[in-house]
C-alpha cells in the first residue's frame, strides 16, 4: 500500500454517542472526510476524479482499536491499496494526536461510475497521473 494523504480531524460533538464515545458510524465520516480532502489537494471531487468519471462506494469496513472521545485529533492516513480497472480500494488508519495510538483502521472498496452513460466505467489513467503512485 502507498500512503497518499495525511488530514487531520478534530471529534465534535455531532460525533459523540449517547456513550460518550466516538459513534461506531461516525468512522465512516472520518474516512469520507480525508478522502474528500485527499481528492480536493488534487483538483478532483468524487463527483469527478478525472474525465467525467465519479466514484461510488460499494464496500466499507472498520476495526476500532482504541475510545475515542470529544475534542480528540486525529490523524488520518490514506492509502491506496489498489486500482483494478473499475475499481480503487482506499485504507485507512486514524492516529489519536495526543497518544500516537491506532484509534480506528479501515478500509472503502469503490466504483468507477459514467453519470452520462448511468453504467460503471473504468478509473481513468488521468486519476493515477495525478495520483503519482
Amino acid at each position: 500500500m502507498t500512503e497518499i494523504y495525511r488530514s487531520l480531524y478534530t471529534v465534535t460533538v455531532g460525533d459523540i454517542n449517547y456513550s460518550g464515545h466516538l459513534g461506531h458510524e461516525r468512522a465512516f465520516t472520518v474516512f469520507h472526510d480525508a478522502r474528500i480532502r485527499f481528492l480536493a489537494s488534487l483538483g478532483l471531487s468524487e463527483m469527478d476524479i478525472g474525465d467525467g468519471v465519479s466514484i461510488l462506494v460499494v464496500e466499507v469496513s472498520c476495526h476500532y482499536r482504541q475510545q475515542v472521545v470529544l475534542h480528540d485529533q486525529l490523524e488520518v492516513v490514506v492509502e491506496l491499496e489498489a486500482v483494478e480497472g473499475r475499481k480503487i480500494v482506499f485504507t485507512y488508519r486514524a492516529v489519536n494526536s495526543k497518544t500516537g495510538k491506532e484509534a480506528f483502521q479501515g478500509r472503502t472498496v469503490m466504483l468507477g461510475f459514467d453519470k452520462a452513460a448511468g453504467k460503471v466505467a473504468d478509473i481513468p489513467s488521468s486519476f493515477l497521473q495525478n495520483v503519482r503512485v
